[in-house]
């Protein structure tokens, strides 16, 4: 305990720091900074630690925004309170979690819906899916380049919902393994019982569970090049 106290004290420092500066860190900036304590690299044990020296100084405002996951998709001490709520015991409030990260991604994923619908609409209303198709024409050259602004505009907006939806559903898969795994824990448990009980004519049978790893996510990033480089052409 002593040393987690030294790694608590160091975490409090650098979160009271950032936050007289308004910046914070990623959770890779921290760990590279706590290599001194003997945290070999960028891990959940730094997310632990984090939540467990904003719980060791009483719930610290500074530690519970100064550190946030390294995708910034939301603070490592919010990002952890499910996991503590399992290690706890406390399954009901895992759920509330659980049930208000999916309500935020059910409105990040409609955000992404309307943007999509909006390049769909203009691309379908012209018969085409190439920019300079779209805007050229008898356009004059400044008109050509409003529009063509206008659709470069519409369809970043379009990425940016993409990569906040998508940050958002991985956090719910993160969660929802989180839970997963603590059901099956205590299923297997269950089942041991069960077992110890009533003999072999009592079968424990493995759920077939999602492989997460098959969802495939769109470069949209590689896609917003392409985009930008027909929009250079017009500009």
């Amino acid at each position: 305990m002593a040393d987690n106290q030294k790694v608590y004290q160091a975490i409090k420092t650098i979160a009271d720091e950032l936050c007289k500066e308004n910046k914070t860190y990623l959770r890779a900036d921290l760990a590279f900074e706590l290599k001194k304590y003997g945290i070999a690299s960028d891990s959940s044990e730094v997310s632990k630690l984090v939540f467990d020296a904003y719980r060791y100084f009483h719930d610290n405002g500074n530690i519970a925004i100064a550190f946030v996951s390294n995708n910034s998709r939301t603070t490592l001490v919010a990002e952890y309170k499910l996991n503590d709520s399992l290690e706890q015991g406390n399954k009901e409030e895992a759920l509330k979690i659980a049930e208000t990260e999916l309500a935020l991604s059910s409105s990040a994923l409609e955000q992404l819906k309307e943007q999509v619908e909006l390049n769909l609409n203009l691309v379908l209303a012209k018969g085409t899916s190439k920019m300079a198709d779209i805007v050229m024409g008898t356009n004059d050259v400044k008109d050509v380049r409003s529009k063509a602004a206008t659709m470069f505009d519409k369809y970043t907006k379009m990425v940016e919902a993409y990569h906040y939806a998508e940050d958002s559903v991985r956090g719910n898969i993160e969660d929802f393994t989180s839970l997963r795994s603590d059901i099956g824990t205590v299923y297997r448990d269950y089942a041991l019982k069960l077992i110890d009980i009533y003999g072999d004519s009592i079968k424990m049978v493995s759920p077939d569970l999602f492989d997460f790893k098959r969802i495939e996510w769109l470069d949209v990033d590689e896609m917003l090049k392409y985009v930008e480089l027909e929009y250079n052409k017009l500009t």
